[in-house]
């Protein structure tokens, strides 16, 4: 005679391993982090909110590219914008947000910009007018906090985004002059 397991032995190394597999699956995209070529932040527009002698207040508008094929639920930032290697506006910002995958997304932040780097920039363009710069070039950077998904086992993730780019300064022409 010979011995045989009971209908139930085999189904229950299954089940864990079943099991198993599933919770690494998730605990890996838990993990997973959004690639930063896959997000761009450009600037959209700046407007003046205040002004000191010492610092000036900016509402920046911020257009998020998402390149991914997820959407991303953004509640936090924290970000500066350099020109000619001099950060120029720094800010935070905890309003929540969603980036639709393969979509776009503007949102309405502050910052803090001081009249050192304003002056600086200043002076880097006019020696940049005598050589007929016709762009400024800048650069955005920063980190976003993401939303905790219900998946995620609580842990939030983040990425970081790092975008140049350049807008075009009036001509010559318009600029006053010395």
């Amino acid at each position: 005679m010979t011995a045989s397991l009971p209908p139930s032995g085999p189904k229950l190394p299954r089940r864990r391993a079943a099991l198993a597999a599933m919770l690494a699956a998730f605990a890996l995209a838990g993990c997973v982090g959004v690639g930063e070529e896959r997000v761009e932040v450009h600037l959209a527009d700046v407007a003046l909110l205040d002004a000191t002698l010492l610092e000036q207040r900016l509402r920046l508008t911020l257009r998020f590219q998402n390149r991914g094929g997820a959407d991303l639920p953004v509640d936090g930032l924290a970000y500066r914008i350099e020109a000619s290697g001099t950060t120029i506006a720094s800010g935070v910002s905890n309003q929540a947000f969603t980036v639709p995958r393969f979509g776009e997304a503007r949102v309405d932040v502050e910052a803090t910009s001081t009249l050192a780097g304003v002056l600086r920039q200043i002076i880097d363009l006019q020696r940049q007018s005598g050589a007929s710069a016709s762009n400024l070039r800048y650069r955005i950077y920063g980190t976003a906090s993401l939303t905790p998904q219900p998946m995620s086992l609580g842990r939030a993730g983040s990425f970081s985004f790092d975008t140049v780019n350049e807008f075009p300064l009036p001509p010559a022409a318009a600029m006053p002059a010395r």
